[in-house]
């Protein structure tokens, strides 16, 4: 699949007059689309994370919430797609674009908070590496999540794959695989390796 550039510079911020209002609509269609499992046990915590990072880390804190609220929307609606060969996070970019244009989105923001969406799985899936701070912060906070939600994940999985305990742990060791590998702020990476550490045992236990 072709590479999706920015169309817009990086300075570029001019905000619609009422940001508290148009996040209030993202975080609405998220919560309407996302399942009761993803958006408890992924969606928050992320979003939660990502705040976070963004104190540490800066970055603009509309963008990140916003994107951290949509990055998974191409997963939840457009998954089949991947059996074409789009993958969810240019699925959801583009309907990110979509949302947000007719929410009335300023066309340089909007363009920034899709590309975290498009951006937050790094090169590992849709070969986009992040662009901005933002994006940045979306990714890392994606991959930790998965880790500090291990166990609800392990058991979503495990229930809607037959109950297999062996099939889930290769699944879950995988997807934390990936999730390791995005991480790129350092500090992260050494606050999360015990807890990976502590995972991996508590799996090899697990029979």
């Amino acid at each position: 699949m072709n590479e999706i550039k920015p169309k817009v510079q990086d300075g570029l911020k001019r905000y619609p007059e009422d940001k508290e209002e148009l996040l209030e609509r993202v975080k609405g269609l998220c919560h309407s689309a996302y399942p009761r499992h993803n958006w408890d046990g992924h969606i928050t915590p992320a979003v939660n994370v990502a705040l976070r990072l963004q104190e540490s880390h800066g970055g603009d804190r509309f963008i990140v919430e916003a994107g951290a609220y949509m990055h998974d929307l191409g997963r939840v609606l457009f998954d089949y797609l991947k059996f074409i060969g789009i993958t969810h996070e240019v699925s959801g970019y583009y309907y990110t674009k979509l949302k947000l244009r007719q929410y009335g989105f300023d066309r340089g923001l909007k363009e920034k908070i899709a590309r975290c969406v498009l951006e937050h799985s790094g090169s590992g899936l849709s070969n986009h590496k992040p662009t901005s701070i933002e994006a940045e912060i979306i990714m890392n906070a994606d991959a930790i999540a998965a880790f500090e939600e291990w166990n609800y994940q392990f058991s979503i999985y495990y229930s809607s794959h037959g109950k297999d305990t062996e099939k889930t742990k290769q699944w879950l060791l995988k997807k934390l695989g990936s999730s390791w590998n995005k991480l790129t702020f350092p500090e992260v990476k050494k606050t999360i390796t015990p807890l990976y550490e502590k995972i991996r045992l508590e799996l090899a236990e697990k029979g």
